[in-house]
């Protein structure tokens, strides 16, 4: 389980600063007095595309998980796993 987690670290690392970028440079676009729409909606789709990026790559993590657990750890670990569930994960 944890060689399936540091094989995926890195590049979620990644992935999340990749959002917060994305995210980034869409806020003074919102923020400006005049929105220039044609710039920010090709920011939002860049964001889109980084949070699906992120979202594919957690999915791919827990499939990764899912083959080397017994079925009962994986559902021992759906039940303990801390994290808010965005709809995206196994819960």
């Amino acid at each position: 389980m944890d060689e399936v987690y540091e094989q995926s670290r890195n590049r979620l690392i990644d992935l999340r600063a990749l959002v917060q970028k994305e995210e980034g440079a869409l806020e003074p676009m919102l923020g400006a007095e005049h929105v220039d729409e044609a710039k920010a909606t090709a920011q939002i789709d860049r964001v889109a595309a980084a949070r699906a990026e992120l979202e594919k790559a957690n999915a791919r993590m827990l499939l990764s998980l899912r083959t080397v657990l017994t079925q009962e750890q994986w559902r021992t670990l759906q039940y303990e796993d801390p994290r808010p569930s965005h709809g995206g994960g196994p819960h």
